[in-house]
């Protein structure tokens, strides 16, 4: 019959278990930490796509009042307008003169728009 040294080292099953126990709890906190972190950038890069749409909108504004036709309405605006917002974006429902769904990664948001008018451009909003 062999007998245990009693200079060996190592764990006992039990100090094992409690390790992976242990290091379980911490990786679901992490992955809850992650998803967290991820739904933030997405909802963050939903706003940058508003601000972006808002800063075109009023750079087409300006750049038609500049314009030798002047401003001709709402309708001259929207048919000059890059609503496009690079990779990423993807508009659920089309963009139209009142607003769309804008969607990036998971999260999805439907916009609103108010009509340009001769003394103001128009703006986008959640």
């Amino acid at each position: 019959m062999m007998r245990a040294n009693a200079n060996e080292k190592g764990f006992t099953l039990i100090e094992l278990m409690a390790a992976m126990v242990i290091l379980s709890v911490l990786i679901s906190v992490g992955f809850k930490k992650v998803d967290t972190i991820s739904y933030a950038s997405e909802q963050n890069m939903l706003t940058q796509g508003i601000v972006e749409l808002n800063t075109r909108e009023s750079l087409t504004w300006f750049q038609i009042k500049l314009s030798h036709s002047g401003y001709e309405g709402d309708e001259n605006l929207w048919v000059s307008l890059d609503k496009s917002l690079g990779s990423g974006y993807v508009w659920e429902s089309a963009p139209a003169r009142s607003g769309g769904t804008l969607k990036f990664g998971n999260q999805v948001s439907p916009l609103n728009r108010t009509y340009s008018a001769h003394g103001r451009p128009g703006q986008w909003s959640l």
